[in-house]
């Protein structure tokens, strides 16, 4: 039970540190590419937050 919890949050760390370098990499290519990114890593966020509380039954 606690290793699955664990491992639910350490999946959830890895994706969030995924899209950290994914947003970091296109701001070294220039500004617009990486505020862009953002945009997209915020909405990708966003949206599984949504399903996540819908799954649980916290949405409406």
């Amino acid at each position: 039970m606690v290793l699955k919890l664990i491992w639910r949050v350490f999946d959830v760390l890895c994706y969030v540190a995924a899209l950290a370098v994914f947003v970091w990499g296109f701001f070294r290519i220039n500004t617009t590419a990486g505020i862009f990114a953002l945009g997209v890593a915020l909405l990708i966020l966003g949206l599984l937050s949504e399903m996540v509380a819908q799954k649980q039954g916290g949405g409406d």
